[in-house]
């Protein structure tokens, strides 16, 4: 927040608390509306009239849990922050990914049943040689390649993705 407030006034709305009417007052009266996660629907009626709003970002992937398709339609300009959360988002598929192929949750169970760090049977694999596809291949989706690509996998990417965007070796194109 205080980084924000380095570009100008920054007020955060309380939203739970607020009725839509104060919502759609208080949001006329600043140009810009940042929106994330714990964000509150915006009014519909923003999109008759917006007062002094500009412009809304939304700081998350999808934005149809606050903004009404109306303020689209009302040419309200609506972006998110493109590429800024990629890297977290690609390092928990990453996350994900690994704790799958290396049963993480049995291991864990296992030792918490007594066992030791060995792994139980059937637990483990690796990513060197192993098909992993990758459907997607907007700006997380690449920050996922290149994650992947130090462990040798044979990469298959979704067939409209752009090769020189991917720029892969070990990539296949399905």
């Amino acid at each position: 927040r205080q980084k924000l407030r380095e570009f100008g006034e920054l007020t955060v709305l309380p939203g739970e608390r607020m009725t839509p009417e104060q919502i759609a007052a208080h949001v006329r009266e600043h140009d810009v509306y940042l929106a994330g996660w714990d964000s509150v629907m915006l009014p519909c009626e923003l999109a008759e009239n917006r007062g002094k709003l500009r412009y809304i970002c939304g700081l998350t992937g999808t934005m149809r849990a606050f903004v009404p398709i109306e303020l689209v339609e009302a040419g309200i300009p609506l972006t998110n922050w493109g590429d800024a959360p990629a890297w977290e988002v690609a390092e928990g598929a990453m996350l994900l990914l690994l704790a799958s192929l290396k049963t993480l949750h049995r291991r864990i169970m296992f030792h918490r049943a007594g066992g030791y760090w060995n792994p139980p049977p059937g637990c483990g694999g690796s990513l060197y040689e192993l098909n992993v596809g990758v459907y997607g291949c907007g700006l997380i989706g690449q920050r996922f390649i290149e994650m992947l690509k130090p462990f040798g996998p044979i990469i298959r990417i979704d067939p409209v993705a752009s090769w020189s965007i991917i720029n892969a070796s070990n990539t296949v194109v399905l």
